[in-house]
């Protein structure tokens, strides 16, 4: 905005700095704001018409085919479900007992007969050896999902199949999967895969906005034991048979890996079967459980997963792709649009945004553009539109959009210029965007003076409110984080 000048910009950001650090010190208690008395009074943050994008905002010809504000709005609440997940396996003790991670202090004597215990610097960086064993088992349970998906003809099976959510490791791998379109054309273009739609409203309706918590409905017909349980014991990991893909839809079997013998491939009412698959080469459960720890283990039963002529490459690929997504899903964890007071609006421009950037694609056919953040995450929602994504962006670009989410820095530094130059040639105005709440929140409440009163607004009075309306909402996360009740909302805001 014209009238966002830099002085106001830097005045709320020092201002945003000064609250937070003193609601967090205070342990999320103000002053200021009466906590609420009981859940009951709690301010509801997002407020659920953030998903009711048709209650929300009339569509418009601009964005029509581009993912809803609902949508990117469910979308950040899921990628703060992975991030949560995340957290979780890297902090989990039980998890590190289960795959034999544990602190190796070494104790030495000194010239006296003093001893001293050394710190295990290593501690840290092997626990972090959890998150690529975690991605690569939900691959395997997403390559398992898919073959089922794949094998069905039966109408009111792929029906049930499309109602039922897969567990959270599944979509996991499924949501990385749309996000690289060229890898995805490239093995599901024949697939009924191709055709389904990312369940949004479904996703949405699993969440906890709370904690980001994850949880299927209890009259799911295909709940699955989350990985997250089975990886706290081990030894459920390893095949009694013979080493095969894990089931990624029943939770009867006693090890989440089972063999799959050829069987009919007609599917049978809600007990669907899954396809065989063959490896060329499988340990076997005795040279697995003489391996000499559970990450080696585990390393040879995946091995055995990646050279499978069918599945082999992919594997490798997808797990690639979902550990890639962890610096995206970083960000938009440090942001946090998602609690903050203008979330629709910022939604709404990174659509608005995401559409000039594809029409900066159509104009510069042979030019690298680089998104920014908020174009990103619009981008990304669209891509989880599958086919539709392929048909929409051919009709706006005149050709098919890949996203290569695996770019040298200097290639993306690069790229940014030249997309900075073309933004504002194109459509004037500057194209990096600051993205915190107190910017989003400024913007905000220009344009709704703008559109209500016209003319230069009092800046002053205006930075005043956005001071306001972002200090409670930084006092409402502080207290969430804190785990104290959460302060009611003063009239006004």
């Amino acid at each position: 905005m014209t009238l966002s000048c830099r002085n106001t910009n830097e005045t709320l950001h020092r201002r945003g700095r000064e609250v937070l650090t003193e609601y967090l010190h205070s342990g999320g208690v103000s002053s200021v704001y009466k906590p609420a008395a009981n859940r009951n009074d709690e301010p509801v943050i997002p407020a659920p018409e953030l998903f009711q994008h048709k209650a929300l905002a009339e569509e418009k010809s601009s964005t029509a085919g581009l993912p809803t504000v609902s949508e990117c709005a469910i979308h950040l609440e899921l990628l703060e479900t992975f991030f949560v997940l995340r957290e979780k396996i890297l902090r989990s003790d039980d998890i590190d007992k289960a795959m034999g991670i544990s602190r190796k202090r070494e104790t030495k004597t000194g010239y006296s007969g003093d001893t001293k215990t050394l710190k295990d610097d290593t501690f840290e960086t092997r626990r972090r050896e959890k998150w690529p064993k975690y991605v690569e088992f939900a691959v395997a349970r997403f390559l398992a999902w898919r073959a089922e998906l794949s094998g069905m003809k039966r109408p009111e099976d792929i029906a049930s199949f499309r109602y039922n959510l897969p567990s959270l490791d599944v979509l996991m791998v499924w949501h990385a999967f749309l996000l690289n379109p060229l890898l995805f054309n490239k093995h599901c273009r024949t697939e009924l895969i191709y055709d389904l739609p990312f369940p949004w409203q479904r996703i949405h309706d699993c969440i906890n906005s709370r904690d980001w918590s994850f949880q299927l409905p209890a009259d799911d017909t295909t709940q699955t034991t989350p990985l997250f349980d089975l990886f706290t014991n081990w030894e459920a990991l390893v095949p009694n048979a013979s080493c095969t893909l894990p089931s990624a839809t029943r939770t009867t079997r006693t090890s989440i890996f089972t063999t799959l013998a050829p069987k009919s491939t007609t599917p049978t009412g809600p007990s669907l079967l899954l396809p065989a698959f063959t490896f060329t080469s499988c340990p076997s459960p005795a040279t697995v459980a003489s391996l000499p720890t559970p990450l080696t283990q585990h390393t040879a039963m995946f091995r055995a997963i990646t050279t499978n002529p069918t599945t082999g490459a992919l594997a490798t690929a997808l797990r690639d792709a979902v550990i890639r997504q962890t610096s995206f899903i970083d960000k938009m964890n440090s942001n946090l649009w998602i609690r903050s007071p203008s979330v629709s609006g910022t939604l709404r421009r990174a659509i608005e945004r995401y559409s000039n950037f594809l029409l900066l694609m159509r104009r510069n056919p042979g030019t690298m553009l680089v998104p920014t953040l908020d174009i990103d995450l619009a981008w990304h929602t669209h891509q989880c539109a599958g086919r539709g994504y392929v048909v929409s962006v051919k009709e706006r670009v005149g050709r098919f959009v890949n996203h290569d989410d695996d770019l040298e820095k200097g290639t993306l530094d690069s790229g940014s210029g030249d997309t900075r130059r073309l933004w504002r040639l194109g459509f004037g105005g500057e194209y990096r965007r600051c993205g915190c709440w107190d910017c989003e929140a400024l913007v905000e409440e220009l344009e709704i003076e703008g559109k209500e009163k016209g003319g230069r607004p009092d800046m002053p009075a205006l930075a005043k409110r956005v001071d306001e309306k972002v200090g409670y909402y930084r006092a409402v996360e502080a207290a969430r984080r804190k785990g104290r009740a959460l302060p009611m909302r003063p009239k006004g805001l």
